[in-house]
């Protein structure tokens, strides 16, 4: 096994202290401080109140939702906007709690990654002369573009909880 230390630099990192005045910080204290166990992130509030709002919306605007169902599954189409809007409910609830944060930021990102068969299905059926624009090419692809930053949200509130 080769040594890579460097002779000089182990006497330099070995220096007596006494030379250093007494009010020099330490590593120790001048490092950034940890949040509290029951730290609430301003992201995680935040996404946590839209995740809720998005999921208060499944049942105030369920027509609008289930619009956004593909026609393959459109047999179960309220009961899949009833349910992913419950799901929403429950894990916009769990992100202000900081012991469940982490593993509810996941389960929204699961999900959101879920709806991801819904925006590309639009792709795929985008007609450029759509009343609706969310039905258009340019539509589909801002719906997908917007469905990456809240799967990527969601996973940086997971991965720093």
């Amino acid at each position: 096994m080769t040594d890579f230390s460097v002779p000089a630099m182990a006497a330099v990192v070995t220096a007596p202290t006494a030379a250093l005045p007494t009010a020099a910080p330490t590593l120790a204290s001048s490092a950034v401080p940890s949040a509290p166990a029951d730290f609430i992130s301003p992201a995680a509030v935040v996404f946590g109140c839209f995740l809720g709002a998005v999921g208060l919306g499944h049942f105030a605007f369920r027509r609008y939702f289930r619009s956004l169902i593909p026609g393959r599954l459109a047999p179960a189409a309220t009961l899949l906007v009833l349910v992913s809007g419950l799901a929403e409910i429950l894990l916009a609830a769990l992100l202000f709690i900081p012991e469940t944060r982490s593993i509810a930021a996941w389960g929204a990102a699961a999900l959101i990654t879920g709806y991801m068969v819904s925006h590309v299905d639009a792709l795929v059926r985008a007609d450029r002369n759509a009343p609706r624009l969310l039905d258009r090419p340019a539509g589909a692809v801002a719906r997908i573009v917007v469905n990456l930053f809240y799967i990527a949200w969601a996973v940086a509130i997971a991965i720093l909880s």
